[in-house]
């Protein structure tokens, strides 16, 4: 920066360096330098964007992932900015931009997910179910193996029992919880067996 003071790419390597660091405030000024010095850049926008969502300011996080958006549409941009939605209860919203990502990307993983999350979390579980029943459908690896193919169909089937019950899944993600869920069960096995 020192050489070439309008470098944007420096100021934004400098941004994911302090984010690292867990300096947001410095990381959002240097977010903002390369936006100055490279206007059309969405890359920068959108590190700016997750670094504001990280300090919680939502409503300035949205604005620069649209502003990304404007300038290149990106699948994983319009996650985040539906990520961002659905921490201010927009759900609708939400849903509308992970419908957006996956039409840009079928296969996104992460915007099925989040999609599922956000109509389970709204009340619409008929919906969420079709959403994350794909999700998990896209992750199946294929496999000739009976024992894994039942172990795949038992955690769908643990899902979808889970979301009839009227539970919603935690928003950082579901398959933490089904795993702490069997470590649970594996240790209560091994209790009853001594």
């Amino acid at each position: 920066i020192v050489h070439k003071p309008a470098w944007a790419e420096a100021y934004n390597n400098l941004g994911l360096v302090f984010v690292e660091q867990g300096a947001l405030e410095e990381a959002i000024a240097h977010f903002r330098q390369a936006i100055v010095h490279k206007p059309a850049w969405a890359e920068a926008y959108n590190h700016l964007g997750a670094a504001l969502a990280e300090q919680g300011a939502l409503d300035e996080a949205i604005a620069e992932y649209r502003a990304a958006l404007a300038v290149n549409e990106d699948a994983a941009t319009r996650g985040n900015l539906g990520n961002e939605l659905v921490k201010k209860g927009e759900f609708d919203a939400a849903i509308s931009e992970y419908d957006e990502a996956l039409r840009l990307a079928p296969c996104l993983l992460d915007a099925h997910y989040n999609k599922g999350v956000a109509q389970s979390t709204a009340g619409r579980l008929e919906q969420a179910i079709a959403s994350l029943g794909r999700e998990l459908a896209l992750q199946i690896e294929p496999s000739l193996d009976v024992q894994t193919i039942r172990q795949e169909m038992s955690l769908t089937t643990e899902m979808v029992a889970a979301l009839g019950l009227g539970q919603a899944p935690p928003f950082s993600g579901l398959h933490d919880v089904r795993l702490i869920a069997r470590r649970a069960q594996f240790t209560q096995r091994e209790s009853v067996i001594r």
